[in-house]
């Protein structure tokens, strides 16, 4: 979060369990009400894209190696999504039925 130079941000990162950890930054606190609509997704894509830079992730890293409660059964879709597909829409876990 350090490195851009957004004034005002809250990152709140976590599991099932709950929060893991917590930056806030500025006048945006965790409780701060804001309408949002997409605007993570540039923050996302760039952190995503510094891991990646960084070969912490790779373009077919899969969620499951590095979140404990993700889907790993074969039989479910989600155990074989890629980062590549997630971050690209990709994944069709938006599809409807046909």
């Amino acid at each position: 979060m350090e490195r851009w130079s957004i004034a005002n941000a809250t990152l709140i990162i976590g599991d099932a369990n709950g929060e893991l950890y917590r930056y806030e930054k500025g006048s945006v606190q965790a409780d701060t009400v804001l309408n949002i609509a997409s605007a993570t997704k540039l923050q996302t894509g760039l952190a995503v894209w510094s891991l990646i830079e960084d070969a912490a992730l790779s373009e077919t890293s899969k969620p499951q190696d590095h979140i404990a409660f993700w889907a790993t059964d074969p039989s479910d879709p989600r155990a074989t999504v890629t980062l590549d597909q997630l971050m690209s829409f990709r994944s069709g876990f938006n599809s409807r039925p046909t």
